[in-house]
Parts: C-alpha cells; sequence; structure tokens
C-alpha cells in the first residue's frame, strides 16, 4: 500500500512537492505536484526541471515504517 505525504514546498525551487511512502517496498521518494493550486500550466519550466532534480536527488530510500516515513516527513513540515 502507498500513501501521500502533504504537499510541501521543494526546498530548491519552493514549488509543491510530496512524498510517497511504499509500505510493501519499504521505500519512501518524493514526488512533484501537478494538481490543486499546483497547476503544472503555471509552472515556469526551469522551476520544474529544478524541481524534479531536486526529487531525483532526494531519491528513493529505505524506509521500514510509515512511522519512519513521518520522522522524515517531519524534517520537511509536512505529515502522513
Amino acid at each position: 500500500m502507498e500513501f501521500n505525504s502533504g504537499d510541501f514546498q521543494c526546498p530548491a525551487t519552493g514549488w509543491g512537492v510530496y512524498f510517497i511512502f511504499d509500505e510493501d517496498n519499504e521505500t519512501i521518494r518524493a514526488e512533484v505536484c501537478e494538481i490543486g493550486i499546483w497547476d503544472m500550466d503555471k509552472c515556469d519550466p526551469e522551476i520544474l526541471k529544478d524541481t524534479q532534480d531536486w526529487c531525483k536527488d532526494f531519491g528513493t530510500k529505505y524506509c521500514e515504517t510509515l512511522d519512519d516515513a513521518k520522522v522524515i516527513a517531519d524534517k520537511y513540515d509536512t505529515f502522513f
């Protein structure tokens, strides 16, 4: 099962990102927001690229439990 965090501003760009915790694979990764207030049609292409790069740099990290994912989310002022 996958859990999505609340959205938060990318530390590098300010554009919206969120975490996905994959319980089955015990991983967490970051993704660019594309809905709601984060309208992709209004996003500067350079900001979008830099935000995608930040998500790529964050990578896919081992994360055993949802509680571990919450600890990571807390560091970015978001939640699961």
